[in-house]
């Protein structure tokens, strides 16, 4: 939503009305318009850091949902409230200790659901830490899978699902996958050709200037140069292709 305008203001105002001695922290309103993987990878990346029963507010493409369907989800002893588009699912690996669909009045509120269907829906799950507040248990949440990398014998097909502020490419291919190949022999391909066949641990691994892979903090294949921006310099944004050989 940015900061521009007066949305993000009003929903805090709204929460802190609501909900005595609130602590409220703002993760990002720099999401690009929209993109729902890109809004995915920085929660979570971050989420395992708050505290139990933090209740996480997500507003990315939330008028792209089945009949307008809004939902709670519990999983591992925090809350995430959002459009049922499948972002969450993307948040938490599939995974959900509970799910409840968040009721409201008028289908006007999902003009700006924020304020008006997630903002209410905290401040009831945060009076009780009880989901049946916010609506009646439902075992169906919007599920994405299409961000997976392609697995092969010897190649892994990817992408790149996320730049972040120093222009560094974070793929969908993790380190997890990546383990089930030996990759002393590996051949990185992306962006017109550019090649990279090793792993570094670190940026400085590679001197100033110079292009490496590594796996990000969170376990992320990325592709990066050292003190300088990959992105620009190799023409990479979200959705470019990344190709894994092994030999």
């Amino acid at each position: 939503m940015g900061i521009k305008d007066h949305f993000v203001a009003a929903v805090k105002g709204y929460l802190l009305s609501n909900i005595k001695d609130a602590s409220i922290i703002d993760i990002t309103h720099q999401v690009s318009a929209f993109n729902i993987s890109e809004a995915a990878y920085v929660l979570r990346n971050c989420y395992n850091d708050f505290p139990e029963k933090t209740i996480h507010l997500i507003n990315v493409d939330s008028d792209n949902s089945s009949n307008d369907t809004f939902i709670a989800v519990k999983f591992n002893k925090q809350y995430f409230l959002g459009s049922n588009n499948g972002i969450i699912s993307l948040v938490t690996d599939q995974k959900a200790d509970e799910i409840c669909v968040i009721e409201y009045k008028s289908r006007h509120d999902a003009v700006f659901p924020l304020k008006n269907i997630l903002a209410p829906a905290a401040v009831k799950i945060a009076q009780k830490y009880n989901l049946n507040a916010v609506g009646a248990k439902t075992d169906k949440m919007a599920m994405i899978s299409s961000l997976n990398p392609i697995l092969e014998k010897d190649v892994i097909r990817g992408m790149v699902i996320y730049i972040d502020n120093y222009g560094n490419a974070i793929t969908n291919i993790s380190k997890k996958v990546m383990e089930r190949y030996d990759y002393s022999n590996i051949r990185i391909e992306f962006s017109s050709n550019e090649v990279i066949e090793n792993i570094s641990e670190l940026y400085t691994d590679v001197y100033p200037g110079d292009a490496l892979c590594l796996f990000s903090s969170g376990d992320l294949l990325e592709i990066a140069i050292n003190k300088s921006n990959a992105a620009k310099l190799f023409g990479l944004q979200l959705k470019s292709k990344v190709l894994i050989t092994f030999s």
